[in-house]
């Protein structure tokens, strides 16, 4: 019997945590559970390298920028490790009408309501995330929300 993989899209919010030393466990069963294949988007990879320079710097991004020191801080970050692992969903056109309608229904921000449409033009289930903005979405959208309690 082959087994059924379920897909899970997660937010920036839970890899940046992580990256930080929090949620980490949660974060590791599911990227070592054989039966989900963890989902991200561009706007996941944005977010995530944009705080990334900031962990690491103590700085705003964009002090980092004006300072041209981005290629030192990127230097650092190692993409095998964690981004190239997660199967990468691409945006659609659909996106154009659906991230409004959602912004304006749920009170998102743009990412946070191109997360959400993602997942739903997607058939994406669940949803990983630490931030709690998603929960009246997910629920009313049918997806699985995911939230680490805390370590």
């Amino acid at each position: 019997m082959i087994p059924t993989i379920n897909k899970v899209f997660v937010d920036s919010s839970l890899l940046i945590e992580a990256e930080k030393g929090n949620f980490t466990n949660f974060l590791q069963n599911l990227y070592f559970n054989n039966s989900i294949q963890l989902c991200i988007n561009n706007i996941i990879v944005s977010e995530f390298l944009f705080h990334f320079i900031a962990l690491q710097t103590g700085k705003a991004p964009l002090t980092i920028k004006e300072k041209k020191g981005i290629s030192t801080v990127i230097d650092i970050y190692n993409e095998d490790e964690l981004l190239t692992n997660f199967e990468f969903i691409p945006s659609s056109k659909d996106i154009i009408s659906i991230v409004p309608n959602f912004m304006s229904k749920y009170n998102l921000l743009p990412n946070d309501a191109i997360i959400l449409a993602t997942c739903k033009i997607n058939n994406i289930p669940m949803l990983a995330s630490s931030d709690t903005d998603f929960i009246v979405p997910c629920k009313v959208e049918g997806i699985t929300l995911l939230i680490p309690e805390k370590e």
